[in-house]
């Protein structure tokens, strides 16, 4: 009897909880639009958020980049559900596929990121502002001669970790 009852309380708990993230939600602007400047879209991104859950975003968008396009994509969590400024923070993959400028033809590339910064987005819609640090992870081919007083031995490769410090800025709106 005991047993039923608490299953029947974590139950109750359970749903009252996902009735108030569907409240909370339907009172969100869930959906936003915006261009970002740098960040994980590299240079310049036109992108499309939506708030599936009242803390949780996904996000995804379209990157131009100087001798390619890229395809970011990217899961957010946010501080704050009940006002206009929030804590960001955000792990992503971006998706790159650039020509080489002297013919060597096309390089496809995915860049893992990460996302700190600060999200000003209204709860009932309008103007949306986002200034992110947003570092770079690359997985870069590094060459070694394997014995540098004989050069027909041949190179080592290594793949070696880069982490490069970057920045965004994402101006827009959101729709209700």
């Amino acid at each position: 009897m005991i047993i039923c009852i608490i299953v029947l309380i974590l139950v109750m708990n359970i749903y009252a909880n996902d009735n108030k993230d569907r409240i909370l939600l339907n009172r969100i602007s869930s959906n936003a639009m915006y261009v970002e400047f740098g960040g994980s879209g590299l240079v310049f991104s036109a992108n499309y958020d939506y708030r599936f859950a009242p803390n949780w975003t996904v996000r995804v968008g379209l990157s131009y980049l100087i001798f390619g396009l890229g395809l970011p994509l990217s899961i957010n969590y946010i501080t704050g559900e009940k006002n206009a400024h929030h804590l960001e923070l955000g792990a992503g993959l971006t998706y790159a596929k650039v020509t080489s400028l002297f013919g060597d033809g096309t390089k496809s590339s995915f860049v893992p990121s990460l996302s700190v910064g600060y999200r000003y987005q209204p709860v009932d819609g309008g103007f949306i502002l986002r200034i992110l640090f947003t570092p770079l992870f690359f997985i870069e081919k590094e060459g070694k001669w394997i014995d540098e007083s004989n050069p027909f031995r041949g190179v080592k490769y290594e793949h070696v970790l880069s982490i490069r410090p970057f920045a965004g800025v994402s101006l827009g709106f959101t729709l209700k």
